[in-house]
């Protein structure tokens, strides 16, 4: 399913439904292809070079996708669906979305889309099993709900009811884990119980230290290391262009200035970033804040892209209208949490 693969990774793609409804729905909401794209770097990578993203689905595209993703999924919001998407290597469980990008943005029918794209349903559920696989089919069951997901349609393995797996990942126990640096500078982890092997930390522009990729400079506060699973940039301050980062807890640089044309480094309120503008923060800036709030103008909702706010109305996308409800249902609906209200 990936055409430009390569880098070797054993994440398991978890999907368990959590306590809370809306927790569940962005768990399962972020989990696309288990594929990651080679050679490439820093806060960037996603937008530069002949396999990104950008070079084979269109601006408009990715912007209708964090729409509807942001919508149906509204915990973290569309702000950071979008980043998500622009910035596959940054985070776990995306890898290359391109195939199901153009799906999404197209289908149509509103959180419909979800389920013909990637495979996914939520609707109520009045028995009383757990979650457990059929065949290769997960089925997540939790507060009067039912996801499901084939697993295999990912490649992966259902696995001990509560997850879809990769068929080689190594299985491990987090309180009697020790994170190390493998070879080629790799982090290593455990997660819910598997093994992860992450990227080269050089393919970020950091360095391994203690199973962690971190920033080479002098100590900071903020932005947790990275061991497999998501890179996290807290942003310090702007020199120029230039943005002064801090992952791990030590400080790095990162040259917004090759993300393309108009980028720079930008401050809003406090929030230091890469972007095109200061009207809004992008969302997954510093990581789980969904930045910037998105909100509505009649049936168009309004969110953050880059920095400059972006419009799009909802009913070109299949949904009924927009929704500024508490909650952080800001966004189109129906989505999968007002379906089932």
């Amino acid at each position: 399913m990936c055409g430009i693969v390569v880098v070797e990774r054993t994440v398991p793609y978890h999907v368990a439904m959590q306590a809370e409804v809306m927790g569940a729905l962005a768990g399962l909401g972020l989990v696309l292809v288990g594929c990651q794209q080679e050679g490439s770097s820093g806060e960037g990578a996603g937008k530069e070079g002949s396999g990104g993203p950008w070079a084979s689905v269109g601006e408009a595209d990715l912007l209708r996708a964090a729409v509807v993703l942001g919508s149906c999924w509204p915990d973290d919001g569309i702000n950071s669906h979008l980043t998500r998407l622009l910035y596959p290597e940054r985070f776990s469980g995306l890898g290359d979305a391109r195939p199901r990008v153009a799906c999404l943005a197209n289908a149509g029918g509103g959180c419909e889309a979800v389920t013909e794209c990637m495979g996914y349903s939520l609707g109520a559920y009045e028995g009383s099993e757990p979650s457990a696989c059929v065949g290769s089919v997960l089925h997540i069951r939790e507060d009067g709900l039912q996801g499901t997901v084939d697993c295999s349609s990912l490649g992966l393995d259902c696995v001990a009811g509560s997850t879809c797996a990769s068929r080689d990942a190594g299985v491990c126990d987090e309180g009697d884990y020790t994170s190390t640096c493998r070879e080629g500078g790799r982090p290593s982890g455990c997660e819910d119980g598997f093994e992860v092997i992450g990227r080269p930390c050089g393919d970020f522009g950091l360095v391994c230290s203690d199973g962690e990729c971190r920033g080479g400079g002098a100590s900071c506060s903020g932005g947790e290391g990275y061991n497999g699973a998501d890179v996290e940039i807290e942003g310090l301050g702007c020199d120029g262009d230039t943005l002064r980062a801090c992952t791990g807890g030590r400080e790095h640089e990162v040259d917004c200035t090759r993300l393309g044309a108009g980028y720079g480094c930008r401050e809003l309120d406090g929030a230091y970033f890469c972007g095109l503008g200061s009207e809004c923060v992008p969302g997954e800036t510093t990581h789980g804040v969904s930045g910037s709030g998105a909100f509505c103008e009649g049936t168009t909702v309004v969110f953050c892209k880059e920095g400059l706010w972006e419009r799009m109305d909802c009913q070109d996308l299949g949904f009924e209208g927009c929704s500024e409800a508490p909650g952080n249902l800001r966004g189109c609906t129906p989505n999968f949490l007002t379906m089932w209200e």
